[in-house]
């Protein structure tokens, strides 16, 4: 009896340590609804402060491709970008991230191997990435830097079959604690093709998933046509993304901004947009300041046809936004990453790196001239009468990391010391 009592208490103190680790979600207020649930991963994270190494900060166009740690750069490449590919900073070693000679990277028995990638990321010692797994469901996966301990975290969704396999606007990062996936995906509703926008949120201890977003964006005529952004700062996730319905009394599609308030799970729209011409697009731009100002970008074509892009500042509390600039990029697009808003670098025949760049408030920021190696592969035009576009992965301590309209990896610092290519990401068999 004595020992069973004992048993019997051991169990009550284990059980009510286990009720005080993590945070803890408040009790009901007799309403159904939790007046102060507490989501968060971790007690540090409770602050508006900024985390290093757990906040995820601006997201680059390509930076589904290709991430940045301390100690090396991590790539999708191979002919389906189907290996994870690294860059050693401080030796210049590169290959598939697997020791096993003869190895040809092919099969779930290689440390490189990933399967069919749609983004990826690095957070807190691990690279986080979604892929397509048995049956075409969308998985996310997580490995050591060095390609060991992978793991299965959670299915971020299953394909039904009335689903369409559109993978165009896909994002994800890690940010204290959970993993946020985004994607569109067309629903077969009625005979009509439908669109979606979706955001989950991952637990990267638990696996558990959380639905944040589930956005009807109108029906798909030829694929998708919607683009969104996100950003996140402190604990809200900010979400930005056209509205499929339309303004009848203008003809355009608003556009919506949201946050997601992770730490008690409410999504809040912050404001509606109704743009002033029917011809305008959403880029997934978005950047968030510390003190909350708002900036997104846009473009249209002018009565003569011309692209016009502009940054614009949302002003929430009048459910509008006002022009800051019109940057010169009638032949691409620009990038906004933590410090700059970049026009989208181009590579020009002799190897020379068109820099152009403005602060947020568009003043024009000087850089030097990176040049590549004249002739080599990364300098070759992709198509006739066409120089080379270089998206960013990362842009960090005044270096540019990122990925050339012909699948080259690249580098190059922004006063012009250096230009480099680290790989051909056509080929997996790197060394």
């Amino acid at each position: 009896m004595k020992k069973l009592i004992s048993l019997l208490l051991c169990a009550l103190l284990a059980l009510s340590l286990l009720t005080a680790c993590g945070p803890a979600e408040a009790e009901s207020d007799g309403s159904g609804k939790k007046s102060d649930a507490n989501y968060l991963a971790d007690k540090k994270f409770d602050t508006d402060e900024y985390l290093e190494g757990y906040d995820a900060g601006v997201l680059c166009y390509s930076s589904w491709m290709g991430c940045e740690t301390p100690d090396a750069y991590y790539m999708f490449a191979g002919g389906a970008h189907d290996s994870l590919i690294f860059y050693d900073k401080a030796s210049g070693i590169s290959g598939p991230l697997c020791a096993k000679p003869e190895c040809m990277h092919d099969t779930p028995d290689c440390n490189a191997y990933i399967g069919f990638p749609l983004c990826m990321c690095y957070y807190d010692g691990r690279i986080y990435w979604v892929s397509i797994g048995e049956g075409d469901d969308d998985c996310l996966y997580s490995c050591a830097t060095d390609g060991s301990d992978r793991k299965e975290i959670a299915v971020v969704r299953e394909l039904p079959p009335t689903h369409q396999k559109y993978y165009s606007n896909r994002t994800m990062f890690c940010h204290r604690g959970y993993c946020y996936v985004a994607f569109n995906t067309s629903i077969v509703e009625n005979g009509v093709n439908v669109g979606h926008n979706y955001l989950y949120a991952i637990s990267l201890k638990t696996g558990e998933k959380y639905e944040v977003l589930d956005d009807l964006s109108g029906p798909y005529i030829s694929g998708p046509t919607l683009d969104f952004g996100m950003y996140a700062i402190g604990n809200d996730i900010y979400i930005l993304s056209d509205d499929g319905s339309v303004d009848e009394s203008v003809g355009t599609q608003p556009i919506i901004l949201r946050v997601f308030h992770s730490k008690t799970r409410e999504l809040e729209t912050i404001c509606k947009i109704v743009p002033p011409t029917d011809n305008l697009i959403l880029m997934g731009n978005l950047k968030v300041t510390p003190e909350r100002d708002i900036y997104i970008c846009t473009w249209h074509k002018d009565d003569e046809g011309n692209r016009i892009v502009s940054v614009e500042k949302v002003i929430p509390e009048e459910n509008r936004s006002e022009v800051v600039f019109t940057p010169d990029c009638s032949d691409t697009s620009v990038e906004f990453t933590e410090d700059y808003i970049f026009k989208v670098p181009i590579i020009e025949d002799d190897g020379s790196v068109t820099l152009e760049a403005w602060d947020y408030d568009g003043n024009p920021i000087s850089f030097g001239t990176p040049k590549f190696e004249a002739g080599s592969d990364v300098t070759k035009r992709q198509f006739e009468n066409q120089n080379i576009a270089c998206y960013p992965c990362s842009v960090k301590d005044g270096v540019f990391f990122g990925t050339t309209a012909n699948n080259y990896f690249v580098r190059f610092a922004l006063d012009g010391s250096f230009a480099e290519v680290l790989l051909d990401a056509n080929h997996k068999d790197q060394g």
